[in-house]
């Protein structure tokens, strides 16, 4: 598979996979319609931090299972201008991995045209 990233090696993690049938996710963004800078990993965002970040989660971007759960994320002092974008996701993505109750990793395919799959979560 090509990834948007070169990622390391055992990663995405084994248990991560692809989407069986499309979902919808949500993303913080900073402006309406996203970019493509919307949808770039922290490891790229925060290369001065690298040598503290994981190697392989921080190349994967943050989805939050609800629209709720992400505008929740919005109230914390860094994130207080994000706006929420509802992604749809079908099989092509790339893996998802859960990795806490509401939030998920996602490690996108190189040929899926994210901004094309994205919009406005109606509220």
């Amino acid at each position: 598979m090509r990834y948007r990233e070169n990622l390391p090696p055992d990663c995405p993690p084994p248990q991560a996979a692809p989407l069986t049938a499309p979902s919808t996710f949500y993303r913080l963004v900073n402006r309406y319609p996203p970019t493509e800078q919307d949808f770039i990993s922290v490891w790229q965002e925060q290369s001065e931090r690298r040598q503290r970040l994981d190697p392989c989660q921080s190349r994967g971007l943050s989805l939050f299972a609800s629209a709720d759960e992400a505008h929740k994320r919005t109230s914390y002092p860094t994130l207080r201008r994000k706006l929420v974008c509802a992604v749809q996701l079908t099989p092509d993505a790339g893996p998802l991995l859960m990795t806490s109750r509401h939030h998920y990793t996602w490690w996108p395919l190189r040929d899926y045209d994210i901004i094309a799959h994205c919009a406005e979560p109606a509220l």
